[in-house]
């Protein structure tokens, strides 16, 4: 039976932040993933939590509705955009690949 903690120190330990070292250069952001109908899925890391339900697209502008996936810390320059690509072995694995023949249904009782 597998080792669950309570929900309560879940909460709290998701709650606990590392704050990088002093002279260090990075800085706070909030990840957020969107998805704009012109551009596909983005993840965004910005520097503080958006204040309304849509932000625009980074790469095209459009109004796009947001998930925050959470808070990190990053070197990178604030705001930047990462667009996720599927491996290429996921998207077509040779066991999954539809035959050259339509599937034979067998209808008979």
């Amino acid at each position: 039976m597998p080792d669950h903690q309570p929900q309560c120190q879940i909460k709290n330990s998701a709650a606990t932040v590392t704050l990088p070292q002093p002279g260090t250069s990075l800085a706070p952001c909030i990840y957020v993933a969107l998805q704009c109908a012109h551009c596909g899925d983005l993840r965004q890391a910005v520097a503080q939590i958006p204040s309304s339900a849509v932000i625009r697209c980074p790469q095209c502008g459009a109004l796009c509705q947001f998930v925050l996936l959470g808070s990190g810390f990053t070197r990178r320059k604030l705001p930047f955009l990462e667009i996720p690509r599927l491996p290429a072995k996921l998207l077509a694995r040779r066991d999954e690949l539809p035959s050259a023949e339509p599937p034979q249904l067998n209808l008979s009782g």
